[in-house]
């Protein structure tokens, strides 16, 4: 807007403005002195502001408003005998010659005819747009609602940026340390299971949950790796979704730290349940896939290259041209057991202590692994 230097020019400018506004000026000389004074005290205001600081009782407004193709025409005119009369409204117009009281004229300036709580609620989402569509940094917008709040008084807009944007804490509470050096962030079985929950078909209220292992390099310049645990429901194999993911320079060191975030919110939903569609179901683990090297780092026990580490049998196994095989026989071997592993009974089979997952109630820890034809 070009800038204005002189009082002449000045009035020119906002007359130009008010003749947009189709605002026509009385013509009596009372007006004309107070609009000079007025001037003269403020001339750095703009006409917009200069109009509601003239007394409603001097002047004729006219504001027109258009929003969903409805509109307001507020008229008043100098009337000393009707200035407490109240306005007459008459389909959503306010008739002519009648007064309109300060605070009504201010409600209606915020938005067309709607109760307080959305006029402000509309108020507070129409600042969070212009915050966020003019990129305002939040020093600025927490003074600006500072002094809407204190000094225009607006009580119900909030007092910091945060609240207007519901931008929330950023403090992330699912994230921890595991040894060594790493962090793990545990994304939720149950947030999984709710986001696919209009996908689940499930016969006695029985939801089948897989879930996935493995621990893969990001780089190779480094040993940053990522060790995620991935779930999805049975059968919709097409739809995984994350539970946790840990991120180090090395695997965890203990498998039970890696996984108890995993095995407590499995112990709860077990219990409990989940709420899906007002119905109770049951969370049951179906099955745990992992390579060799993967499963025995969970479950505690010697690799895929260790004598005793078939993890179905007491086998032991032989060395033949440059690997460990297990021979065929035709007795067969004895089969390993859910209770043998929790007793530890064949400690050799064993290396570190036996894996949390085999807290879960109503599993086969032997069982429950699928084979790994690749090692």
């Amino acid at each position: 807007m070009m800038k204005v230097t002189n009082s002449r020019a000045k009035r020119r400018k906002i007359q130009k403005e008010l003749d947009v506004l189709n605002y026509e000026w009385p013509r009596d000389n009372a007006f004309s002195n107070l609009f000079q004074d007025v001037q003269e005290i403020i001339p750095s205001m703009s006409s917009n502001q200069i109009l509601h600081s003239i007394d409603s009782n001097l002047a004729t407004q006219i504001i027109s408003h258009d929003s969903h193709h409805s509109s307001y025409i507020l008229n008043s005119e100098k009337n000393s005998d009707d200035s407490n009369t109240n306005p007459i409204i008459t389909d959503g117009f306010l008739e002519k010659n009648s007064v309109m009281p300060v605070n009504t004229f201010e409600k209606l300036m915020v938005h067309d005819n709607l109760p307080i709580h959305l006029q402000q609620q509309h108020v507070q989402e129409c600042l969070g747009n212009w915050a966020v569509d003019c990129n305002i940094p939040q020093n600025a917008i927490n003074k600006l609602l500072s002094i809407l709040k204190f000094k225009a008084q607006l009580n119900y807009l909030p007092k910091d940026c945060r609240t207007l944007l519901h931008s929330g804490s950023k403090k992330v509470l699912n994230l921890r340390e595991v040894d060594p050096n790493g962090i793990y962030f545990h994304f939720g079985l149950r947030e999984g299971i709710l986001r696919y929950s209009s996908i689940i078909v499930s016969p006695n209220n029985v939801i089948k949950i897989a879930i996935g292992i493995d621990g893969l390099p990001l780089t190779k310049s480094s040993s940053a790796q990522f060790w995620p645990i991935l779930a999805y429901i049975l059968p919709h194999r097409n739809h995984v979704f994350p539970v946790g993911i840990f991120y180090g320079s090395t695997k965890p060191k203990n498998s039970n730290d890696f996984l108890k975030d995993l095995v407590a919110e499995v112990l709860e939903l077990t219990h409990t349940g989940i709420n899906i569609n007002n119905e109770t179901k049951v969370v049951v683990i179906e099955i745990i896939c992992c390579d060799a090297p993967a499963k025995s780092f969970v479950l505690g026990v010697k690799g895929h290259a260790g004598f005793h580490s078939c993890t179905r049998c007491t086998h032991e196994g032989e060395y033949l041209k440059h690997r460990i095989c297990f021979p065929y026989t035709e007795n067969g071997n004895e089969q390993r057991k859910h209770e043998d592993y929790i007793s530890m009974k064949n400690e050799e089979h064993h290396v570190t202590s036996i894996s949390c997952l085999a807290l879960i109630p109503n599993i086969d820890i032997v069982s429950l692994f699928s084979m790994d034809y690749m090692h």
